[in-house]
């Protein structure tokens, strides 16, 4: 259970301006999307797209703390990327 949950972790990180949706991570994990969803929150206490949103999140603000023009990427790219499961 760990190691599936950390190869999703990786996974999300990795490729954070990706669209991996719930059915590739469960494919990476080896198990079904519903019980890779169950595992997830319980391994690390939020819902795959909770963790998902903090992850894009934290991207687009660590790249206005450095102060590099992200409008290329946003809003249009941020926004459907947040909004997919």
């Amino acid at each position: 259970m760990a190691r599936q949950v950390a190869r999703v972790e990786e996974a999300i990180i990795g490729r954070v301006g990706e669209n991996l949706d719930v059915y590739a991570l469960a494919r990476l994990a080896g198990c079904s999307p519903f019980h890779l969803c169950r595992i997830f929150r319980s391994s690390i206490g939020q819902s795959l797209r909770q963790f998902r949103l903090q992850q894009r999140l934290g991207t687009a603000l660590g790249r206005l703390g450095d102060g590099e023009e992200i409008w290329p990427h946003s809003p249009a790219t941020w926004a459907s990327a947040a909004t997919a499961t």
